[in-house]
């Protein structure tokens, strides 16, 4: 048989033991080291430190690991390998050559890329020095051109996760993948189709970007949302949608205090919610007025789990008068004077 044969059919059923056996055995006879860390895999996994060790040492060498055209790009990725085959890939930003198709179009047609299960394409530059209130620094993203994507991407039959930040994606589309993070810049006015995606993380790049056209593609699967920098008008916009209805659990980082007031207005548009969590808001409110916020949210999601942090709305706690005791403090007789009064440092003059 041929290599491509026998990767195939353990890209075709990464459970069939069979398959790796055999293409272990094939690769051992012509020497090379995959062959021994599909042997070594079953038996780091069941916790021998000395085969871990070894594996380490094995996959030190990423050349021997990837495909020639691969190895012409290694720089510009880190991976993570399973038995010898790459099962993570993270696009280096800082790395030369720039991001270009033929980089993407490397990873995808390895032939040992065909387990590949998390693509990480985050492509930023800062632009400002920090800030001194937040700490943090601005970023930009460029929308960078990596070829068809949504092709090279399609090519992964076991891919599971993908964070794409900017690149141009005009359209995704993909039978497995279960995780996306993303914004509204890479992907605001892509095609999108994603049966089988579960959980959507989404960062909002203006409050005017919205959800673009993500959430207009059907996503049966959907069940949980991360919206950072959310705006209430965002909340607004997912409540109009169907896939609100779906939703189990919902993260929201806002500086918006409206936010929570459009959560409790469209709480009938998420019945299915079991986890809501609010974070960022920054304000000085009056103590009765975070109570009632509270008690609105609280009612209109009865059966969810909410997090807020409610301090952060009224800063300065309330001030509790510390009662202080009318009672005589306890004195012992050796502490009075002849005279009867207190001689408060006689003990400690005496020695006792």
């Amino acid at each position: 048989m041929e290599a491509e044969e026998l990767i195939a059919a353990i890209v075709a059923d990464p459970e069939d033991r069979a398959a790796w056996m055999v293409y272990a055995d094939w690769l051992l006879e012509r020497g090379h080291p995959r062959g021994e860390l599909i042997q070594l895999g079953p038996v780091a996994a069941a916790g021998d430190n000395a085969a871990k060790w070894r594996i380490r040492q094995l996959e030190a060498d990423e050349g021997v690991l990837v495909s020639p055209r691969l190895r012409e790009r290694a720089r510009q990725w880190r991976f993570a390998f399973d038995r010898g085959f790459v099962t993570l890939a993270e696009f280096q930003r800082h790395a030369e050559p720039r991001v270009d198709a033929e980089a993407l179009r490397a990873l995808c047609a390895d032939p040992h890329a065909g387990l590949l299960q998390t693509v990480m394409l985050d492509i930023f530059e800062y632009l400002d020095d920090e800030d001194e209130v937040t700490g943090t620094t601005r970023r930009a993203y460029a929308r960078a051109d990596v070829g068809d994507l949504d092709t090279e991407l399609a090519r992964l039959r076991w891919l599971r996760e993908v964070r794409l930040h900017g690149v141009a994606c005009t359209a995704l589309a993909h039978r497995s993948l279960q995780h996306l993070t993303t914004d509204s810049i890479t992907c605001a006015d892509a095609r999108i189709d994603l049966p089988a995606l579960e959980t959507l993380d989404w960062h909002a790049m203006s409050a005017a970007a919205g959800f673009g056209t993500m959430l207009r593609a059907p996503l049966p699967r959907l069940r949980s949302l991360g919206i950072a920098r959310g705006y209430a008008a965002m909340v607004a916009e997912l409540a109009m949608h169907p896939v609100a209805r779906q939703l189990a659990s919902l993260s929201i980082q806002t500086n918006e205090l409206a936010a929570i007031l459009t959560l409790v207005e469209n709480a009938a548009a998420f019945p299915d919610l079991r986890q809501l969590s609010v974070r960022g808001i920054h304000e000085d409110l009056e103590h009765a007025e975070v109570d009632r916020l509270r008690e609105a949210l609280t009612r209109a999601y009865p059966t969810t789990e909410i997090y807020v942090p409610w301090r952060a709305l009224s800063p300065d706690p309330p001030e509790v008068l510390e009662e202080r005791s009318t009672a005589a403090p306890e004195v012992d007789d050796q502490s009075r004077r002849p005279d009867g009064t207190l001689d408060a440092i006689g003990r400690w003059n005496r020695g006792d």
